[in-house]
């Protein structure tokens, strides 16, 4: 908006694209989208993929179907959160952009490494939880979700430090609330 005003030319209001709504593969339960990978060369960057899967399986005791999402070099830790909670779905390597945005679209949350699919989920104005290191700075680059209040982040200069049961609490105090009222417009509350 910023780059537009200076410009001399109006900003639009952000709204989802209507033709990435409807794409990509559609789940029968609720789900919520995992983003364990990061940039492969930027390591700093990624929460481990064992506190990703206690996330999955907190996820899957709320009833909501854990789905990690990322590319085909990020299988490994794919693997490694479904060897804690199997009935998470791995799509690693399985979805275009185009899919990806309509699944990110139809999510109830997305949490995840300070990556590209948070921004693309951020746009299809679903809820969205960044974990953050030193690497990056937040204020300067975090996703920013069409409706207000839908976008957090988690800032820890360390993300090895950052413990799965700092994210579960706000999971629990926001995360919560916020896919519940997800369900209910999507018809499943």
């Amino acid at each position: 908006a910023d780059q537009l005003r200076a410009a001399g030319l109006p900003s639009l209001p952000r709204t989802v694209p209507e033709f990435l709504k409807n794409r990509g593969p559609y789940l029968p339960a609720p789900y919520a989208v995992l983003v364990p990978g990061a940039a492969p060369h930027r390591p700093a960057k990624r929460w481990p993929a064992l506190h990703f899967a206690t996330l999955a399986q907190a996820l899957d005791t709320w009833g909501c179907q854990p789905v990690i999402i990322g590319s085909t070099a990020d299988r490994p830790l794919a693997d490694i959160i479904r060897s804690r909670v199997p009935q998470a779905l791995d799509l690693t390597g399985r979805t275009d952009l185009p899919a990806l945005a309509g699944l990110l679209h139809r999510a109830l949350l997305c949490i995840g490494n300070d990556t590209g699919p948070l921004h693309m989920a951020a746009t299809m104005d679903c809820p969205t939880l960044t974990l953050f290191s030193a690497d990056s700075d937040p204020r300067r680059c975090a996703p920013l979700s069409i409706t207000p209040g839908q976008s957090r982040v988690l800032d820890c200069p360390d993300l090895s430090t950052l413990h799965p049961e700092r994210v579960l609490r706000l999971l629990e105090d926001w995360g919560r609330p916020l896919m519940q009222a997800r369900l209910t417009l999507q018809g499943h509350g």
